[in-house]
């Protein structure tokens, strides 16, 4: 949208314009301003996004390199440009169910009278928990609707890429230029992208947040000695794909058992979805994160 000329607006001793937020899947340019009084009318160009299949960029292969150099190259890159529209889509409905369930997981009933008078003395702010627990009740709902309703209002492909795009954002509390660069975009693929970054940087502060928590209820003290970090896959996950042969170690009694993935990997947050077919022709589909990676390694070694 936009500002109305200065001469459109009224004179200056009327009050200013009451700005709202309207969530939707219609945006539009303003053409013209017919009138602002008793309320705006205007005329205006639909702003759809482009088709998917024009937009979309085509994920980069990954070549064979031996350099020394390839471990320091692998945290410049930028992975999510590999990543096909359906592995954004899966993401982000990865990350929006983490995002409820974390909320989901707090304490958010009512607190009693005595919990009241409790969190008043220490200077605990009421109302924002119960504005808290109203704003969770309110996401869950959505994303209940949500799921079930998508493929009814969002038939199309474009259509589909946008309200996960968008709701993702949403529940993410992506900052105002985030937001302005995905509504202003009309390229679905990179806003998935763009959200997709903005959703799994929050998700790691939201886990080492309540990883902090968890640890200091246990242990009855602060958290300012806590040091948090959570492991992370190594630099030859990132080459998976559709082929690769692996080893995975089952358990004492089989050992390591040596396969081929038969799918594109999916990543879901910070774990890789990977399905294997192993050699004595059974199917698998096992989670690789940095909590479980020394259970994987490449073929061969």
């Amino acid at each position: 949208g936009g500002e109305a000329p200065a001469s459109e607006t009224g004179d200056p001793g009327e009050s200013p314009p009451l700005t709202v937020m309207a969530r939707g899947s219609y945006r539009f340019v303003v053409r013209e301003v017919v009138q602002t009084f008793p309320y705006p009318v205007g005329i205006v160009d639909e702003l759809p996004d482009d088709d998917p299949s024009a937009s979309a960029s085509v994920p980069p292969s990954i070549e064979d390199d031996d350099d020394e150099d390839d471990d320091d190259d692998d945290d410049d890159y930028d992975w999510y440009s590999e990543l096909t529209t359906s592995e954004l889509v899966q993401r982000l409905v990865g990350g929006m169910k983490a995002i409820i369930e974390t909320k989901a997981s707090k304490d958010t009933r009512d607190p009693t009278p005595l919990e009241k008078a409790i969190m008043e003395d220490a200077g605990i702010d009421v109302a924002d928990r119960m504005a808290k627990r109203a704003q969770a009740e309110e996401m869950m709902a959505v994303w209940t609707v949500f799921q079930s309703s998508l493929v009814d209002f969002a038939p199309m492909p474009r259509d589909r890429y946008f309200a996960v795009a968008m709701l993702a954002a949403e529940m993410a509390d992506v900052d105002n230029d985030v937001r302005r660069r995905i509504v202003a975009t009309t390229d679905g693929v990179e806003r998935m992208r763009v959200v997709l970054k903005e959703l799994d940087g929050r998700l790691g502060a939201a886990s080492a947040k309540r990883l902090t928590e968890e640890i200091t209820e246990k242990s009855g003290g602060g958290a300012q000695d806590l040091q948090i970090g959570t492991p992370g896959l190594p630099p030859w996950a990132k080459q998976i794909k559709k082929g690769t042969k692996v080893e995975y170690f089952w358990n004492e009694e089989h050992g390591w058992c040596g396969g081929t993935v038969a799918e594109d990997p999916m990543m879901i947050v910070d774990e890789l979805i990977v399905v294997v077919e192993f050699d004595d022709g059974h199917t698998e589909r096992l989670p690789f994160s940095g909590d479980e990676k020394a259970r994987w390694r490449p073929a061969g070694m």
